[in-house]
């Protein structure tokens, strides 16, 4: 009737509870390696989910404001 969870960024430990039922919506860690990878080495800027996993709209709606600022 417990869970134990992990954040993901800190990597903090939590129990909750109690429940009857409990339904997963994670998103996950960005996917940031060829950012780091070519950090200072060329110019690159971030967007989607390099920078968090999000929704499709919010990525989109931030690489198009990346884009601009080019």
């Amino acid at each position: 009737d417990r869970v134990r969870v992990v954040e993901a960024y800190s990597g903090r430990q939590l129990e909750l509870g109690p429940f009857d039922h409990v339904v997963v919506a994670d998103h996950g860690r960005p996917e940031e390696q060829l950012y780091l990878a070519l950090k200072g080495r060329v110019e690159v800027h971030r967007a989607g989910d390099c920078v968090a996993p999000r929704r499709a709209e919010n990525a989109v709606v931030e690489g198009h404001r990346v884009a601009m600022g080019l």
